[in-house]
């Protein structure tokens, strides 16, 4: 029972994700690439807490905290901080607790029975499918119609006109 209560999370980037102006800004700076992996992988540690992180203050300053949550360098995620602050991508509501903004937009979620449910109604679909492909009708309920008479019709070219053949 302890496996359906787990809950599965996922994230969706949007397929411009890359293509935005703060994201190619970000990109554009120097350790730019770095910085937008940070920002990826903050977004996947707050994925189940609705974009909030909260963090026990061993450090002086936020982006030290960060650093050590992430397993990253203070001076990148320094840089990291202030980019994504300028952007407001991530947002620093109190010490020690950050919100990522976007995240409620681009999460997935879904219970283990969900999940259990949602593979059972793909394996009934697919099942009746292949029943339906392979499924031949016998001769014996096909409906037996009269055979209808040939006409046989014979052209005179004459008097241009058809006349039934005997």
């Amino acid at each position: 029972m302890a496996a359906s209560s787990r809950r599965f999370y996922w994230l969706k980037l949007p397929a411009d994700f890359f293509d935005r102006f703060d994201i190619r800004y970000i990109r554009a700076q120097p350790d730019g690439d770095k910085v937008v992996v940070l920002y990826l992988k903050l977004l996947l540690r707050a994925v189940s807490t609705d974009g909030r992180i909260d963090l026990r203050d061993v450090e002086d300053d936020p982006a030290g905290n960060l650093a050590l949550f992430l397993g990253e360098d203070i001076g990148t995620m320094e840089k990291a901080l202030s980019l994504l602050q300028k952007f407001k991508l991530i947002e620093a509501q109190e010490p020690g607790r950050f919100y990522l903004r976007e995240l409620k937009k681009m999460v997935g979620t879904e219970t283990g029975a969900a999940e259990r449910m949602r593979r059972m109604r793909q394996k009934k679909k697919e099942e009746k499918l292949q029943k339906e492909n392979t499924e031949v009708t016998p001769s014996e309920t096909k409906e037996k119609r009269p055979c209808s008479p040939v006409l046989q019709l014979r052209y005179d070219a004459v008097t241009d006109s058809y006349t039934e053949k005997e």
